[in-house]
């Protein structure tokens, strides 16, 4: 009996030293949140944009709640595994819960985007330049604001999940509150978060990249005697001025 106390004790120092992990993280997070969003709101065309962000965090944590206290009262079947349910609705629940937290998927879909949308403008300029026939690339900002928006709305939907992931997990364990309970929801709070977070960073960076890429577009073109300029002018040699 001490043995089996003895290892509940070192399962509650173990899960109130996760605690406060988490919390640590979540106070460093939070801190770099509002960092975010001040330096947005401080560039008033981003308003817009940070009512998108939270938007998408909200319609996803709102539909997450509902569909977790809709299993809990029993209106919806219990989802069963991941792979293999019993109900379409667990199936369904599963697919939607895969596709919401696959980062790594969402990365791989953007890195394909930009591939196919920004690389084959970069190659037809390069080409043609050898010719003297070359045009300065025109859509890569707008394909690199698209896909900088298709992370930012993914992080910011997952955000959602894990702060509703947080909430039931706290509801679904009433009326016992245990440390374990406790670690779980600090660790869903400092994912919630840290996603969070990290869709208002990507907003900053890519605020940040379109000013210094217009900004350095307009320096060399000035700078008559700089390698950018002299190798533009050298690939649309044979472009009237008027069409570069």
């Amino acid at each position: 009996m001490s043995e089996y106390i003895r290892s509940l004790d070192a399962f509650w120092k173990r899960d109130l030293v996760a605690m406060a992990g988490d919390i640590v993280w979540l106070t460093v997070e939070a801190a770099a949140l509002v960092l975010a969003i001040r330096f947005l709101i401080k560039r008033q065309n981003y308003i817009t944009e940070i009512n998108v962000i939270w938007y998408a965090t909200s319609l996803v944590f709102v539909i997450c709640l509902l569909v977790s206290y809709a299993i809990q009262l029993g209106i919806l079947a219990m989802p069963v595994s991941g792979a293999i349910s019993d109900s379409t609705t667990g199936w369904t629940y599963w697919q939607a819960t895969y596709l919401i937290t696959d980062l790594s998927g969402e990365l791989i879909l953007i890195t394909v985007f930009i591939a196919i949308t920004v690389a084959p403008q970069v190659l037809t300029y390069v080409f043609s330049g050898f010719s003297g026939t070359a045009k300065y690339p025109r859509f890569v900002l707008q394909f690199e604001r698209i896909a900088a928006w298709s992370l930012i709305k993914f992080l910011a939907a997952l955000g959602g999940y894990y702060a509703a992931r947080g909430i039931d997990t706290v509801s679904s364990n009433r009326p016992i509150f245990s440390a374990r309970v406790g670690s779980m929801v600090t660790a869903d709070a400092a994912r919630a978060v840290f996603n969070i977070a990290g869709a208002f960073a990507v907003l900053v960076l890519q605020n940040l990249l379109t000013s210094a890429a217009q900004k350095l577009g307009a320096a060399w073109s000035e700078k008559k005697n700089s390698w950018p300029y002299r190798l533009h002018r050298f690939f649309t040699r044979n472009v009237p001025r008027g069409e570069q």
